[in-house]
């Protein structure tokens, strides 16, 4: 308890079994003042439907390589939970421009080395379709 001035939670977040309990669990390890910091794959707010609809057909695919995770939290459910857990989001940016390239690199990547055969540039089309869209954001949160 109290022994970490900071805590980093790079595309994790989404594979505990609940973000809430995660976010307790990391103010109880915080110092007073401590930060965390997150990247998450968050839904844009009116997509929200059509994401919902489209989990059963991307879902599989996705979970077969990268892991089942949740990606249905909206920054006003991060602030909800941020709350109930003791702390208060500080920091919210998009920076989904900023992931875009990273779609062809991995596609390349896999052609060239092979990993996960097909089951991989199914998954990584299916992320950044969603991603491109505009219905899944990559955000870049602080809490404190």
């Amino acid at each position: 308890s109290g022994a970490f001035d900071a805590v980093v939670a790079v595309e994790c977040i989404f594979h505990f079994p609940g973000r809430t309990a995660f976010l307790k669990e990391v103010r109880r390890v915080l110092t007073p003042g401590g930060r965390l910091a997150i990247s998450d794959f968050v839904p844009h707010g009116p997509t929200l439907p059509l994401l919902v609809a489209a989990v059963p057909f991307f879902a599989p695919a996705v979970a077969r390589v990268y892991g089942r995770g949740n990606t249905l939290c909206t920054p006003g459910l991060y602030r909800l939970m941020a709350r109930l857990a003791g702390l208060r989001v500080v920091h919210d940016e998009d920076v989904t421009p900023h992931t875009l390239p990273t779609y062809p690199a991995l596609t390349a990547l896999q052609a060239h080395f092979g990993a996960h055969g097909p089951a991989f540039a199914r998954a990584t089309r299916n992320m950044e379709l969603l991603a491109r869209s505009g219905a899944l954001r990559y955000r870049v949160l602080g809490f404190e």
